[in-house]
């Protein structure tokens, strides 16, 4: 059996030099409009919930062609319900979501009838000076 190798067959072809390479695809992505974006909740084919890339709000997003579009960004789950329900999505899985999604952790005391952060007393200041509540009555 004759195993001679000519230097033609050793030299790779120009059309296997030429074949487009393909990486591999991401399991995530970091744009907000991909398919591989990290999602929170699916509500149906053509509507989705994520946070946004700095973690301070959630995102309701609609699928506009090839990529996502936002409809809404929420810092509140209600706000959050409201917008998917003016869509028409399913919203009871939001349901599950903290109360407000800012991506801190707050430990001012915050006020009850405006949600903001009580003021401490100063001199000459009414305790809680911004407070839309109070200044209305």
């Amino acid at each position: 059996m004759d195993t001679h190798i000519t230097e033609e067959a050793l030299e790779p072809s120009i059309e296997a030099l030429e074949a487009p390479i393909h990486p591999p695809r991401a399991l995530t992505s970091h744009r907000e409009t991909d398919d591989a974006y990290p999602v929170l909740f699916q509500l149906d084919p053509k509507t989705r919930v994520i946070n946004c890339k700095d973690n301070i709000q959630w995102i309701l997003q609609r699928r506009r062609g090839a990529k996502w579009q936002g409809v809404a960004s929420c810092r509140t789950r209600d706000a959050l319900i409201r917008e998917a329900r003016r869509l028409g999505a399913v919203s009871e899985p939001l349901n599950a979501l903290p109360e407000r999604q800012d991506g801190l952790i707050n430990t001012e005391p915050l006020c009850d009838d405006c949600g903001r952060i009580k003021s401490k007393p100063r001199p000459g200041l009414p305790r809680h000076l911004f407070c839309i509540v109070e200044r209305a009555s």
